[in-house]
């Protein structure tokens, strides 16, 4: 901010961000509605009041009791406003108590499309301690960092936790090449891997892709 001449883009583009976010996700409120393509069946009773019961859930899954989103957005809405995309990710919490709402740093973050268009593959370059990398990658029913390579376990017997670490996320369609995969057959793949020993730490899989990239 030292060799700024105008503040006008910044200005302008903090109001569109709040604009977008008063008008199209304002937690005070109820932003959407579930609904159903035959409209006249949604007015029926029995059906009407199963879909307000369940947007009233789904709304409430957005709040602060299960999930950071409202606190997450303005800053997807601010890069949609500046650079006229975003990246922002939705996961469920291993314990299922709710979800991982965050907006993501487009600088570290490289995607590509489908043939219409649509994002389906995401590379995220991280950096994280080898203790943090331990716990966040951790397999159900190893210890952690029991998946890490020889030379970062050691690292973490010789506490040395603390030293950090690049690693390389790719989320892509799983086409039933990558063999080993924890939950074969879900429909995207997820891979983490140490850069420097190319180590893979983490296989795992997505019904539905885990990331939303407005245009």
């Amino acid at each position: 901010m030292t060799k700024v001449f105008d503040s006008t883009g910044i200005n302008a583009a903090g109001n569109l961000a709040a604009g977008l976010y008063g008008t199209a996700s304002n937690d005070a409120e109820n932003w959407f509605a579930l609904s159903l393509m035959d409209k006249e069946r949604a007015k029926w009773g029995p059906i009407r009041d199963w879909l307000q019961r369940h947007t009233k859930r789904a709304i409430a899954s957005f709040g602060p009791s299960y999930s950071n989103f409202y606190a997450q957005v303005p800053s997807l809405y601010l890069d949609l406003s500046a650079f006229g995309t975003g990246v922002f990710s939705s996961e469920l919490r291993k314990d299922h108590s709710g979800f991982i709402d965050m907006a993501r740093s487009l600088s570290t973050h490289n995607f590509d499309v489908d043939a219409e268009g649509r994002v389906n593959t995401m590379y995220v370059r991280r950096r994280l301690s080898i203790e943090n990398a331990a716990i966040e990658f951790k397999q159900e029913g190893k210890e952690p960092g029991a998946n890490l390579s020889e030379t970062l376990q050691r690292k973490l017997r010789d506490n040395k936790g603390k030293d950090e670490v690049d690693f390389l996320q790719a989320v892509l369609p799983n086409t039933g090449l990558i063999e080993g995969l924890e939950g074969f057959g879900k429909k995207f793949a997820k891979l983490v891997i140490e850069v420097e020993n190319k180590h893979i730490v983490l296989k795992e899989g997505f019904f539905s892709f885990p990331y939303f990239v407005p245009r």
